[in-house]
């Protein structure tokens, strides 16, 4: 009987020792003047890129490298969010003027316009709550860190570590 209490105790110890390893880290967060973040879209690598609004109301597309750096950075007038986000570049809407466009960008930053004049070119978006969204790689999550009084929206990255 002491055999069976001493193995059930281990493996309790053991769990929660593995428990432990399974701990949320907050890896780092970006941005010091974003009044809302909208949109997040993991790239796969480590980092992500978010559409929101500026302080100044305008619409903004930052995409993030796994170190938190902002490695693209465009304000626009408007726009109707991400499409698409891999290692090799990012896709939004630009629709500051009808008819609404795609922005590709490569990693070295180089854009190139995709418009069709006969159409709006948007994102998917989950209706009716809004914009498709992909936080989560294999090595942890991205998620909003909204102020809780005065001050701005962040992005963050999350690891499970």
């Amino acid at each position: 009987m002491k055999a069976l209490h001493l193995l059930v105790l281990t493996t309790m110890v053991v769990a929660c020792a593995a428990t432990a390893a399974l701990a949320v880290t907050e890896a780092w967060s970006y941005g010091d003047d974003l009044a809302a973040v909208y949109q997040i879209l993991a790239d796969g690598t480590g980092g992500c890129a978010m559409f929101g609004i500026a302080t100044n109301g305008e619409s903004i597309i930052v995409w993030l490298d796994k170190k938190g750096t902002a490695t693209y950075t465009k304000r626009v007038a408007s726009s109707l969010g991400l499409a698409s986000i891999n290692k090799n570049g990012i896709v939004y809407s630009s629709s500051s003027a009808p008819p609404a466009a795609f922005t590709h960008v490569d990693k070295k930053g180089i854009e190139t316009t995709v418009a069709d004049a006969g159409f709006s070119l948007m994102p998917t978006m989950l209706f009716p709550t809004g914009l498709a969204q992909n936080p989560a790689d294999s090595k942890g999550f991205f998620a909003m860190k909204a102020p809780t009084g005065p001050g701005s929206f962040k992005v963050a990255r999350f690891t499970y570590k």
